[in-house]
């Protein structure tokens, strides 16, 4: 027996998968930020925390006849987390490995994203997972940039 595939046939079942997504890596960030020993690191996982709930609060309030901006559909991807190792969240991770934990799981949003959109019945649901899949991939972007920044720059 095959196992039947999501479609998505309107955009609140789309919104509600989204949210599912957004929350898990809310409460993922908010989560280690309890946990971790520095300071630093616990203030950029809240502040990704946070993030997540800015991408809530969009879709929590997108209408149904509202249109979605899709001009920033093309954003560089420097692909650095296909070049990393996975890190593992622990109390005493580090920055980088902070940043590499988010890069992944950007990462996962982006391609869960874009496969939803493929086989999205619904234009409107197509077009709200290509507009989430844009935000993720500019929020990646920001991580791959923060870390060429702080760990490949020659100082």
């Amino acid at each position: 027996m095959s196992e039947k595939i999501q479609h998505f046939d309107d955009l609140e079942s789309a919104i509600n998968f989204a949210l599912s997504l957004i929350e898990r890596n809310y409460y993922f960030f908010k989560y280690w930020a309890e946990k971790v020993n520095r300071k630093s690191i616990r203030d950029a996982l809240l502040d990704w925390a946070e993030e997540e709930l800015k991408h809530k609060e969009v879709l929590l309030n997108i209408e149904e006849d509202e249109e979605v901006d899709l001009h920033q559909t093309d954003i560089p991807d420097l692909r650095l987390s296909e070049y990393f190792m996975d890190a593992e969240p622990s109390e005493d991770m580090t920055y980088e490995e902070a940043l590499r934990i988010a890069m992944k799981r950007e990462n996962a949003e982006i391609e869960t994203y874009e496969y939803l959109a493929n086989i999205a019945q619904s234009p409107r649901a197509k077009q709200m997972l290509l507009k989430l899949a844009a935000d993720s991939r500019q929020r990646k972007l920001d991580f791959e940039k923060k870390y060429i920044e702080k760990f490949m720059s020659e100082n």
